[in-house]
Formats: structure tokens, sequence, C-alpha cells
């Protein structure tokens, strides 16, 4: 093993997890001097170790420099978790204020970063003394001697901090400091002028002093005649830059670029990489995008932030809206959403088919190849977010979120006070095939939450896709209401959701691929089922599952599955059907094809008893109960079906032909742990 070579090592090393890479220190001296360097490389302090570094810091230099000796290989340092210090304290008194926080002062603060002369990461995100940090490295004299190669220096994230104003400003002014090594920089630009202390000027003239700079972040909250180009200007090395800003890209400015500034149009290079979040992308920033940028990038992400979608396409153009889009697909990784703030049913005039169909339109500007097929995102909320995002591997998803004209019919009756009302008619637009080139055939997953609790809406939601979507290979509902219903179908349940994955070996339809279903704290219902077995007959494997923090369905656990003669597998957990409180319950098979077989199931979080009884004992005990309402489920199935019991934690039961068997422990916390969406 010692005689390994040193590149095999660096390999191994480069590969382990921090915790592997120490054991690996600690199996011989030759490895000890490989992997320490290894392991040193990251290093992060917590509240526990800022109170052991401040001692070692505070020892004699000859002793102090041996702890410290694989410090030299140290490029990350992140400090995280630590005590904050007193709001009412002095930074200009912190020297000394030794030993007596749980934070550093500022001479133990630089001579840490002293004896860490090779940082290139500063991550101070996680800190709750970061403003005193930084404005310790503003103020200390010994520039040179602390991060000569520091190239990121990162802050807590936008909105989370309480002194979130002033650690902008010492995190600029360190930046600013350290201009000529910085790569990656965070602009929150609420004043044009720059004016915190020493530091001061123009903010996005100081930008042209950042000679390394290769990824931008700049939040605009000030300028309304700021552009990307002045930007782009200002940063020509720029590999990445994400651009946040509430005002427009001011389209005269855009249109006389367009015109004939060729220079400014051109990008460089090195540029791969662009994020914009504005209130709306108009005509001609559409254009350069298109036409200038798209052509040339790796990843294009776009956040229209302030408009609808189908209020950006009628102001746009439907035409322009497609050619924009389709400049898009040709990107590695694209996506664009829209985010209103607010939703208005007057916004725009559109029928819920028109939208459909101009949805249908714009996807389709989207796909790659004809091989390609996508996932729908269904969600309900205020806000009619819409969005696309496109893969490099050619996976295609959209995000639609649903408003109430977009599920339910309008009553006929307009004297019905709705309320929590029945009759609402549930019924999903399709596009019009007569204008639009494709429909939900395209799509290959189905993800809906929502949070109404109209009892026929995932019914009608699974109708829809089961109808619509012939190429279907899965379907997930899941009901964020306090019900908390779920259903989902799916092909190859063991993928997950990986649409590559699904869309490999399977033929056209789904009724031929489709083989598994399961539900979520629900007894499924006749018009369910029958759903089910009118577009997935060959079923294989049902499974029906609770979560533990939900009481159970009130209503009798009762499902008929005799429809379905392909059915193999029933995995069931039994506290679907166990009243809160109740340690027993009942289990009634109804074979179609042989005589009915009777269980009686002891019921714990740690273990499921699983017992033959007979009818009359079952209902001598259900009616003899006086400990609460002791319930039963009634299966009814062909004899060839194999059950599984289960509850919480406890050992799967199975019982195939009459005949009880408790399954390993390891099969069973496998079994377990595929009942968890």
């Amino acid at each position: 093993m010692s005689e390994l070579p040193s590149e095999i090592l660096n390999i191994v090393y480069k590969h382990s997890s921090n915790k592997d890479v120490l054991q690996c220190a600690l199996t011989c001296k030759s490895w000890k001097e490989s992997a320490l360097p290894h392991f040193y490389k990251t290093l992060s302090i917590d509240d526990n170790r800022v109170f052991q570094t401040k001692k070692l810091l505070q020892l004699d230099p000859s002793e102090r420099d041996r702890y410290f000796q694989y410090a030299f290989f140290t490029q990350k340092l992140t400090v995280h978790m630590d005590t904050a210090n007193h709001p009412q304290h002095d930074l200009t008194h912190a020297v000394s204020d030794k030993g007596t926080r749980g934070n550093y002062t500022m001479e133990e603060w630089i001579l840490l970063l002293e004896h860490l002369p090779n940082i290139q990461v500063l991550d101070l995100s996680g800190s709750l003394n970061a403003s005193e940090y930084m404005q310790y490295i503003l103020n200390s004299t010994d520039s040179d001697k602390i991060l000569p190669n520091i190239r990121v220096l990162k802050k807590a994230p936008r909105g989370s901090m309480g002194d979130a104003h002033d650690c902008n400003d010492f995190y600029f002014s360190v930046c600013y400091k350290y201009r000529a090594t910085i790569t990656t920089l965070e602009v929150e630009y609420n004043s044009e002028s720059f004016d915190p202390g020493p530091i001061n000027g123009d903010v996005v003239t100081m930008l042209y002093h950042f000679n390394s700079l290769t990824h931008l972040t700049f939040n605009n909250s000030c300028d309304d005649q700021l552009t990307t180009f002045d930007i782009m200007d200002a940063c020509p090395y720029l590999v990445s830059l994400n651009y946040k800003s509430r005002h427009c890209i001011p389209e005269p400015i855009v249109k006389n670029i367009l015109g004939g500034d060729t220079n400014r149009k051109r990008l460089n290079n090195s540029f791969k990489e662009l994020h914009l979040t504005i209130p709306t992308i108009s005509t001609h920033y559409a254009d350069y995008l298109k036409d200038y940028v798209a052509p040339h990038l790796d990843v294009l992400k776009l956040t229209i932030r302030n408009m609808e979608i189908f209020d950006w396409v009628k102001r746009l153009g439907l035409y322009n809206a497609v050619e924009f889009l389709r400049s898009l697909s040709k990107v590695k990784t694209a996506s664009i959403s829209w985010e209103p703030r607010e939703h208005s049913d007057e916004q725009i005039n559109t029928s819920t088919e028109t939208e459909s169909t101009i949805f249908f339109t714009l996807l389709n500007a989207m796909i790659r190849n004809k091989k390609m097929y996508c996932r729908a995102n269904y969600v309900q909320n205020q806000r009619t977010h819409k969005s696309f995002r496109l893969t490099p591997d050619d996976n295609l998803y959209f995000k639609y979120s649903l408003k109430e004209s977009d599920c339910y019919v309008p009553l006929t009756n307009q004297g019905f006070e709705q309320g929590y009302s029945l009759s609402r008619r549930v019924q999903f637009a399709t596009p019009n095939r007569s204008t639009s080139i494709i429909g939900p055939e395209v799509i290959r997953q189905v993800n809906a939450f929502l949070d109404d609790a109209h009892p026929n809406l995932p019914l009608e939601i699974l109708r829809y896709a089961l109808m619509n979507c012939p190429n279907l290979q899965r379907f997930w509902y899941n009901s964020t209401s306090e019900y908390n219903y779920s259903i989902l179908i799916d092909a190859k349940p063991e993928m997950g959701g990986d649409i590559k994955k699904h869309s490999q070996n399977f033929s056209n339809t789904s009724q031929e691929n489709i083989k598994f279903i399961k539900t979520g704290n629900m007894v499924p219902s006749k018009e369910l089922l029958c759903l089910i077995y009118q577009y997935l007959p060959a079923i294989e494997n049902f499974k029906c599952v609770k979560d533990q923090y939900l009481d159970p369905p009130t209503e009798l656990f009762e499902v008929d599955l005799t429809a379905f003669n392909c059915l193999k597998l029933v995995e069931l957990d039994v506290r679907l059907f166990c009243d809160k409180g109740q340690d027993t319950a009942f289990l009634e098979i109804q074979l179609s094809d042989k005589d009915w077989e009777y269980y009686c199931l002891l019921i714990s979080t740690q273990e499921l008893s699983v017992t033959k009884t007979t009818l009359e004992n079952m209902n001598e005990q259900i009616s003899g109960s006086e400990h609460g309402n002791i319930r039963k489920a009634v299966i009814k199935c062909h004899k060839q079906v194999i059950f599984e019991l289960s509850s919480g934690y406890s050992m799967v039961t199975e019982i195939h032909n009459g005949k009880i068997d408790k399954l390993d422990d390891e099969l069973s916390m496998e079994l377990f742990y595929s009942f968890l969406f």
C-alpha cells in the first residue's frame, strides 16, 4: 500500500470525502504526508473551532507555527455557525478584547489569514460576524501579507442579513481592495455613487478596475438607464453575468446599438453564461439576445418578473415570441420563466383554449428534435408563473401555474352560492389542433402539486393525462392541502423522475409500459380504479401508503381489484384502516376464484403481527369492542395476488396463498423506503 505512486493516491484523494482522506492519513507515515495537504485544502471553522484556533493563535510563534504547518495548502476557508458579537461592541476596540468572545479579535483574524497565504475562496456567508471580519481586512495595514491569492469572497445571501447595508459596503470595499485578483463579485447597486469610507466613486466605473473579473452578479435597483451593454463594456473578460434589475432595458438605447454599434453588439469569446431577471424582454432586446447572444452561449436563463406570459406574447407578437424561443432551443442549457407578482384576470383578453394553444406553440419552439419528450409540472397558487427549461441532454420541462379558470367550468346557475361546491365541473383545456402543431402527446411525465381540496380534482387531472398524453410514462399528483392525497403511476418507479432513462426501451403507448400505481393517504375510489383499468389494464403492482402524521381516511377501505387480471402484488400500509389509538384491525381478502380469507392485525410502530382468523371471530371482535372502533379493509382480487403488509417501521409481512411469512430485515427496510415518495 505504501508503495502506491503519488499520482494514484492524488486521484484517490481527489474523489474521496474529507473524512475518508483523514482515514488515509492515519494509515501510515507516507500516506499521511500525501493525504494531509488534500485534507487541509478546504478548512471549515465553526463555533467550536473558533475557540480552538483562538487558543492556538495565542501560543508562542515557534509552537504556533507547528500547528499551522499544513495551512499553506488551504485554498478555501469557511467560517460558519459562529457566535455573534454584541451589536453594541465597538469594533475600534476589538483588538484589546482578547479571548473573551466566541469570535476573533482583529489581531487574531489577521494573524489567522497570514497563516493561510493561499486562500482563493473566503466564505463568510454563514458567519454572524461577516461584517466585522471584512472590516478587519479593510483596516489592516498589512494587506500584502493577507489574501494575496483571493479570488472569491462570499457573503450572506441577499436579504438574509440584519446589517445587510453595512455588510454589502464592507464586502464591496474588500473586493475592490483586492480587485487585481478577484474573479467573482456580487454588486448591490443601490446608489450610483459608492462612498462608505476610503473607497469611493461611481460603481460601474469602478468595475473597470477589476482586471481579473470573470463572474459577476449585478443587482440594479437605482439606475433605469443602465443596460447589460454598459456592464459588458466595464467587464470585457466576463465568462458569466447574472443581471437582476427592477428596471427594463431601455428600448431606445438597444435600438441605437442594434442600428450601428458593431463593437457593443459583439460578445467576447469567453462569455458563455447569462442570467437575466428583468420586468420584461421587449422587442429590440429580444432581437439582440436572439441574434447576437444566444448563438454563442452555453447557458441562458431568463426571468420576466412583472408580466404574465400571454400578455408578453400579445405585446411582442406570437411570431416574434416563437422565433425568440426557437433561438433559446439552440443553447445547451436554456430557460425562460414568467413570474408576475400578482395575477389579474383582466390583464389580457384571451380564452382558456387560446391560452393553451399559445402555450403549446411556444413549447414547440423549444423542442430540439422529434424524439424529445417533456415533463409537465402543474402547480396551483395565486401567481400565474409559467416556465420552460431545456437541458444539454435534451430534457424539456415546463411549469404551468393553474388558476381556477384553468380547472373549473363556471356554474350555469349564477345564483348558486358556491362555498365548497361539489357541483363545479373540472375541465382542462387542450390546444386547438387545427392551429397547434403539437399538443399534450409530447408529455412523457406529469407532476401536479395542487392545494385545492376539491375531491374530483385528482381524478380529473389523471383523466386529462391518460386521455391526452399517449406517451405518458409517469404521473404524480400530490395534494398540498391538509389531506395530502397523492397518486403515482409509473412504468419504471426505480428510475424516479429521470426523463431520459424513462424514454429508453419503451413502446409507444403508456398502456403497454405502466405497470405500477401507488396512492397515498386515500382509499382508491371506484371511479379511480375504473379509470386506471380503462387506460392501464396491465397493472401488476398496486401500493397504498399513509403519512404517519395524518389520521387515516374516514371512509371504509373497500377496494375491488378483480378487473386487473395481470395484478401480482398489493402493498398495503395497514394504518390506512386502523383508527388512531387502536392497535387492532382486520383484513378481509375476497378471492374471486377461491374461499375468502380473514386476518387479524395487531399493530404497533415497531411490530406488525398477522394471524389468520375466521369471519365469526372478526365480526365478534368488531361488534364487541369496548375500546373504540375496530376497522377492517376489504380487498377483492384474484388468487395469484401476493399481499405485503407494513405498519411504520415494522417488518413487512407477506401473505401468499393463505401462508403468512415475515420478510427479512434488509428486504423489509427496502420495501419500507420504497413506500415513500
